[in-house]
């Protein structure tokens, strides 16, 4: 074998290796997942819904209030999330809780004092009760608003493809995107 043989089969080992390591990834989006597409050339609305299948360039979604499946050429998507669950807004809420509840026992406390010298302690006094009410009430009303965790989907910004050309060798294609 010449130099240029050789160096065309370390090639073609070096690639077919990397194309075996990304086909050992895991896909980042599967049948069944919850997804959230934006393709503004098939329509200016984000869509959401399940994936029914997924393809080297196309989706198909089953989207809610859509009569049927919907498929999606990749070329069109521009963003592409996919759900990770819900979580609660606990800690959100007590944390609102606690300044707004504050807030009101300042004020409820500053209203009522009546000049003296323990009018400031008492002020802080109602702070201190509003702010712990406050948070107990907020904490509460957070852990019942859920909202979705969305995971950004890198849509392959470099593609590899092998295609065996029978005896003649093997094309490669790449494909970059920015």
């Amino acid at each position: 074998m010449g130099a240029p043989q050789n160096l065309l089969l370390v090639a073609a080992f070096v690639l077919t290796a990397s194309v075996d390591l990304f086909a050992q990834q895991e896909p980042p989006v599967a049948p069944g997942d919850r997804v959230r597409v934006t393709a503004p050339t098939i329509d200016p609305d984000t869509f959401v819904g399940t994936v029914v299948a997924m393809g080297a360039d196309a989706c198909v979604l089953e989207v809610e209030g859509h009569a049927g499946p919907l498929p999606l050429p990749l070329a069109s998507v521009t963003s592409l999330e996919v759900s990770r669950g819900q979580k609660s807004r606990t800690l959100w809420g007590a944390g609102i809780g606690l300044v707004a509840g504050g807030a009101a026992g300042a004020a409820i406390g500053s209203a009522s004092s009546r000049g003296d010298e323990w009018s400031g302690l008492g002020t802080l006094a109602y702070a201190a009760g509003g702010a712990w009410l406050g948070l107990l009430f907020g904490a509460a009303i957070g852990a019942v608003i859920r909202t979705e965790r969305w995971e950004v989907v890198d849509l392959q910004s470099v593609r590899l493809s092998l295609t065996p050309l029978g005896r003649s060798g093997v094309a490669v294609s790449v494909s970059v995107s920015f």
